[in-house]
């Protein structure tokens, strides 16, 4: 696998993580254990958990909003809301604090439909 497409897989790995604990308790070794690799390998990749929203937010941006809006056409509500308040609550990196700004403003009037 070439370290961009390895790169990306951790990515996957690493938000499927977050939804499930959260990305406080969510630690690189989870990451690790999850992706089948060692946690020193890990940061050949990453330099840390922020690192993988940053690409993860750069990367995914647009189709995370299309896979809400999605959700939001399916009345698919709660998980529509999960992925919302994740991007909203757990990460308090400044670095991201505005990236996500959810929802993006071609969701936010459908999302505040549903309060």
């Amino acid at each position: 696998m070439n370290t961009e497409a390895r790169r990306t897989a951790i990515v996957e790995v690493a938000m499927l993580c977050f939804v499930r604990q959260g990305f406080q308790k969510t630690s690189i070794s989870d990451i690790c254990k999850e992706a089948g690799m060692r946690s020193g390998h890990y940061y050949y990749y990453f330099a840390g958990k922020g690192a993988i929203l940053e690409v993860a937010y750069v990367s995914g941006n647009e189709d995370l909003a299309v896979r809400v809006e999605h959700m939001l056409d399916e009345q698919d509500l709660f998980p529509a809301i999960l992925v919302i308040g994740i991007c909203r609550l757990e990460c308090r990196n400044p670095n991201l604090s505005e990236a996500f700004r959810w929802p993006p403003p071609k969701l936010t009037a459908r999302y505040s439909a549903y309060g």
